[in-house]
């Protein structure tokens, strides 16, 4: 079976996101605080952290529980799993147990940028308030990002992107991927088992990477993901820093054109498509500096680049 037929087999939603994104010509955007974007534009790079520090690091148990407990218990995913065992016996067996085996070894080797698709109109020019409120603290600010680095075939660089499914049960995604199970069961036939093992493990992981509770969907994430112990990467480097108090590793995602292995479209000029201040009391002080930022770094209009958002949000 070609992998572009796999994959789509086996990202159903992930495919159908990107597809969108590109037909409605979406953006990506991180909300972070002013001194983050300072380093993204300085460093050359975004960094990844760790999952069990994320905001609510339980997101990855809930992924991990809830995919588990659908395949080995949800009666109507059982035909999908007999079918998948009728061309290699026991691998989806195989592969659910792999994942179970590595639940702890698994969320802390797991490293994420999040991003959410920003739309245009409104919030071009403000932003979102919900946003706003979780993200950045007392200088919050958002940088917009041209999506060509984050759909590339840059495999080299060793991470990858993933659209987030918001569920409380998965239902849905499971119909979908027997729905997609019937339509390319000749072709996945051919499929060699190691093959087959390692697009069902990558499935599974990206599941539990990238299933959340269905009330943060406002959010419309995306995560950029890392794995050192699975894909080890020359490109994207570690450090150690200090975070609110908290020693942690770090991986650092390069913001620049790596053409050797296809990474384009991701220098500062080309990827950072704007800014947008968000509320605060410093906003002018802000725009001067980042207008200053872009104009180094070598951004046509940098004043075009940077937009101040007057959404009246109080900082306490």
């Amino acid at each position: 079976m070609d992998s572009n037929s796999l994959e789509a087999f086996l990202f159903p939603q992930y495919q159908q996101r990107v597809e969108e994104f590109k037909l409605k010509n979406k953006k990506f955007i991180h909300y972070t605080s002013a001194e983050a974007v300072h380093q993204i534009i300085t460093k050359k790079s975004i960094w990844l952290r760790n999952v069990r520090l994320m905001n609510d690091w339980s997101e990855i148990y809930h992924g991990l529980n809830l995919l588990v407990k659908e395949i080995l218990d949800n009666q109507k995913i059982h035909d999908f799993v007999d079918r998948l065992n009728s061309i290699h016996p026991d691998i989806v067996f195989d592969a659910v147990q792999a994942i179970r085996g590595s639940k702890y070894e698994r969320s802390t080797q797991t490293y994420i940028a999040s991003f959410s698709e920003h739309l245009s109109g409104s919030e071009d020019l403000y932003g979102r308030l919900s946003m706003w409120r979780a993200y950045g603290g007392k200088q919050p600010v958002a940088v917009v990002l041209n999506e060509t680095p984050f759909f590339g075939e840059a495999d080299e660089l060793g991470a990858f992107t993933s659209s987030v499914l918001y569920a409380n049960d998965i239902n849905k995604f499971l119909d979908q991927l027997l729905e997609n199970l019937i339509q390319y069961e000749s072709s996945i036939a051919g499929s060699s088992r190691e093959d087959l093992l390692n697009k069902l493990h990558w499935a599974f992981l990206s599941g539990i990477c990238c299933l959340k509770h269905m009330g943060f969907e406002e959010e419309r994430e995306w995560r950029v993901i890392h794995m050192p112990d699975l894909m080890p990467s020359k490109y994207i480097k570690s450090d150690t820093v200090i975070i609110n108090g908290i020693p942690q590793v770090i991986y650092k995602l390069p913001i620049k054109e790596i053409p050797e292995i296809g990474f384009l479209g991701s220098s500062i000029p080309k990827v950072i498509n704007k800014l947008i201040i968000g509320p605060n009391e410093h906003q002018f002080m802000l725009w001067n500096h980042f207008v200053g930022l872009l104009k180094a770094e070598g951004c046509e209009n940098p004043e075009d680049k940077v937009v101040i958002s007057n959404i009246p949000l109080r900082n306490n």
